[in-house]
């Protein structure tokens, strides 16, 4: 699933063999929606889902020039 972070920098580490992450204010993210940790800060408010994938808005940067 694809989420939107909003807070500060924070590192978790992801079940599932996906590894360490860092999550940075404003950026949007693949990540297991079953995983303890998105779960917990999903419901903090921290993660919030996208309706966008993550290629779609990669494309338009691309359009925009950056």
């Amino acid at each position: 699933m694809i989420y939107q972070y909003s807070g500060p920098v924070a590192g978790v580490h992801l079940a599932d063999d996906v590894g360490d992450r860092v999550l940075i204010d404003g950026q949007r993210y693949e990540l297991p929606e079953a995983d303890a940790d998105v779960q917990r800060l999903a419901s903090l408010g921290f993660l919030v889902v996208c309706d966008q994938a993550i290629e779609s808005i990669e494309k338009k940067g691309a359009k925009r020039g950056g």
